[in-house]
């Protein structure tokens, strides 16, 4: 009896009955290895006696097949251009400093670890912490910058200083190690666009825009693992202020990759629409798999790609796991009180409360998941935005809870074996290792190439604008309505379907023309809305322009605005007419640096993709209508 139910094990893991082709062996993770035992070995020690020859053979080729998976991977992997384009080496050499030669220098990286890893280029986080912020931020960043210099310097058979796709291409074929600098939080730059550019003379090739502080310029999606986290108090400015736009339009000219990792949803919206070169993810993955603010959403993803960007898993457990962030959660969640007793204490002292609270939310358990979850991300990321959009940006030395199986870079191959496993090619492996970096740096390269005509950007940050945004900040109004207030009848289907009265200022005078979309994203129930109805569309507006009086749309447009189609199927304004509840309206101005060719009529998704990378500055008015009559 019990060699008939051996039998039959054997045969249910080689696929089911005789003749049924062999089922790829399961890999199984036990203490942090990918590999389990081979499966011929596990049948010896629990049939010593001997089993069916046949069933025996069979197992004999699968582990042949695993043998060959590993094999190839090896050999893929060290041939490979391994990029991470996020590591926190700097901040760890700055807490404790160490030689990177010594094996264990940091957590998660040193110079041999990084070569049994593969590791062709990291790029070294010029992170500053948010206390900084308005306190010698930009201080800090010089410091951290001079260290990775001095580590680059004292080992110049390992390492050598990367800016550009070619240093990168160059380090791998000399054998060496690339370290490349990306600034980790824009309060570094100090509201100078000077500062950015200094950086960038001193090597460093991307900013993060923000880090979990929303700066005096751009909102920040705020530190999850704060107790009492409430992202509402990040929302300063509702995404980019016009000088944020400014910022990421300099980065674009001068040739520095913009990230958006740390930053709100809608500062996400609005680089999307500044930017003139494609924006990646340093260190983020998948909020559809961990409902992290940090992670990015589908559509995020999928609008990133569409601009050739690339999406850079971060391998932190927290970011891979739903159960671990639910957990983490309510781990945090607990440390209320005790948080609360430390700011009071340190009432006026707050980095010193700060340094407190962190190592109450250090000392929580930091469970670690399979590394099969950062597989799971990358393959997430793969069927949204396809193949060649999808990176590697480990957090290392930044985060406290690798997955078991990949403890630190010399683990770096094991994912190139789970990918192989899984079926990918090798071409969509080497893409995820490191040449969908490339081809996104490369085109970074080549917008800054084309943009070298244009003198560099003069703008401004006053004192005075810190709390509120921009000295001159455009605004949209209307006489007949204010922010979230009511739209009257009249400009309704109720009504006379005329539109409104509209008024701005703060144009910015680099601003070759305006355009206006008027839309709903409450249809066709704000309690269950399925998509957005757009009402009014215009473009080529001349930036001399003001505004538009009453009725405009039936005869009053300024000389030289053309218009596009609404959802009715045709041209000029529909007013607010929803079939079910109070609706939002949205009416958003945007300046652009240029005036659009003739597009007929264009959509709101055909205006949306002929202003990108010409939005200079934007403003909104919402309006909100419930219908009279039932």
């Amino acid at each position: 009896m019990k060699a008939w139910l051996l039998s039959a094990a054997i045969l249910f893991e080689l696929g089911g009955a005789s003749g049924a082709p062999p089922r790829p062996p399961t890999r199984v993770f036990r203490g942090g290895e990918v590999n389990s035992p081979p499966l011929i070995e596990r049948v010896r020690f629990a049939a010593p006696g001997g089993v069916n020859p046949a069933p025996l053979d069979a197992l004999r080729a699968a582990n042949r097949a695993q043998d060959d998976v590993t094999a190839r991977a090896a050999r893929l992997h060290r041939d490979a251009i391994v990029v991470d384009s996020h590591e926190d080496v700097p901040d760890a050499l700055a807490g404790k400093w160490a030689d990177l030669a010594v094996e264990g220098a940091t957590k998660h990286f040193d110079i041999p670890r990084a070569k049994r890893g593969g590791l062709t280029a990291p790029f070294f986080a010029v992170y500053v912490p948010a206390s900084y912020a308005d306190a010698g931020a930009a201080r800090v960043a010089l410091d951290r910058i001079d260290m990775v210099q001095r580590v680059v310097a004292a080992h110049p058979d390992d390492l050598v200083a990367g800016s550009s796709v070619a240093d990168v291409r160059r380090a791998k074929r000399e054998g060496r190690i690339a370290v490349l600098m990306g600034i980790e939080g824009g309060h570094a730059i100090e509201d100078s666009l000077g500062a950015l550019r200094d950086f960038h003379r001193l090597g460093v090739r991307y900013m993060t825009l923000t880090h979990t502080n929303s700066n005096h310029w751009a909102d920040s999606a705020g530190n999850f693992f704060a107790p009492r986290f409430d992202p509402e108090s990040y929302r300063l400015h509702h995404g980019l202020t016009g000088f944020g736009r400014a910022v990421v339009r300099e980065m674009n000219r001068i040739g520095m990759m913009v990230d958006v990792s740390h930053v709100s949803d809608e500062t996400i919206d609005d680089v999307l629409e500044t930017s003139r070169a494609p924006v990646f993810a340093s260190h983020s993955s998948c909020r559809a798999l961990s409902a992290l603010p940090r992670n990015l959403t589908d559509d995020q993803i999928r609008r990133i790609a569409a601009r050739s960007g690339v999406v850079m898993i971060n391998v932190s457990s927290v970011f891979l796991d739903q159960a671990t962030v639910e957990a983490a959660r309510a781990r945090l969640d607990a440390l209320q009180e005790s948080a609360d007793r430390i700011r009071r204490q340190y009432e006026g002292d707050p980095r010193r409360a700060q340094a407190e609270i962190d190592k109450l939310a250090d000392a929580l358990p930091h469970p670690a998941v399979p590394l099969a979850r950062v597989v799971d991300h990358i393959e997430h990321a793969m069927k949204i935005a396809g193949p060649d959009a999808v990176g590697l940006g480990t957090d290392f030395d930044g985060m406290s809870d690798p997955p078991a199986g990949l403890e630190d870079v010399s683990r770096l191959p094991r994912i190139t074996e789970e990918l192989l496993r899984r079926g990918h090619s090798e071409d969509e492996v080497r893409n995820v290792l490191g040449e969908s970096f490339l081809r996104f740096f490369a085109r970074v390269e080549e917008v800054s190439r084309s943009l070298q005509a244009e003198p560099p950007a003069t703008d401004v940050l006053t004192t005075s604008s810190h709390d509120g945004g921009d000295a001159m900040t455009l605004t949209l109004t209307s006489s007949a309505f204010s922010h979230g207030g009511e739209i009257p009848t009249v400009h309704t289907c109720e009504g006379s379907d005329t539109s409104p009265a509209l008024s701005w200022s703060g144009v910015p005078a680099r601003a070759k023309s305006l355009a206006l979309i008027m839309d709903d994203p409450d249809a066709p129930d704000p309690k269950a809305p399925r998509m957005t109805y757009v009402h009014w569309v215009l473009y080529d507006i001349p930036p001399r322009a003001t505004g538009l009086a009453e009725g405009a749309a039936q005869g009053g447009l300024p000389t030289g605005t053309r218009e596009g189609t609404n959802d009715w199927k045709r041209t000029g304004y529909g007013g607010p007419c929803p079939p079910i509840g109070r609706h939002r309206y949205f009416h958003k101005l945007y300046a652009l640096d240029t005036e659009l060719p003739d597009l007929g009529s264009p959509t709101k998704a055909q205006l949306e993709k002929a202003i990108e990378g010409h939005v200079v500055e934007k403003a909104e008015l919402m309006g909100t209508y419930e219908k009279k009559k039932k």
